[in-house]
């Protein structure tokens, strides 16, 4: 039996999982690296209409990680306005503890 026909949950911030081989899986992870390619090798699945539990195959696409922070920014996602520390690269930056 494929995992597409198990039985899925979906979690309070709205992602479907489903267990499959005896682990908790991303159901727009699976659907995408079973069904889109990856050509550019991308670490992000997006859900392009910001549905998270919308998992059709045209409703995901690949995306780097900024590609995906910025869709979530446009289109009106992005929760996170908190001052924590964001990485990038060696660099961190957080501007509470600028200039102190």
């Amino acid at each position: 039996m494929g995992w597409e026909t198990l039985n899925r949950t979906r979690r309070k911030d709205g992602y479907e999982m489903v267990w499959y081989e005896k682990k908790l899986h991303y159901v727009h992870r699976m659907m995408a690296e079973k069904y889109l390619p990856n050509t550019e090798n991308k670490p992000c699945v997006n859900h392009i209409n910001g549905v998270k539990w919308d998992n059709r195959i045209e409703n995901l696409e690949w995306a780097t990680y900024k590609e995906n922070n910025n869709h979530a920014k446009d289109t009106g996602l992005w929760k996170y306005n908190h001052p924590y520390k964001h990485h990038t690269g060696n660099n961190y930056n957080n501007q509470y503890t600028k200039n102190k």
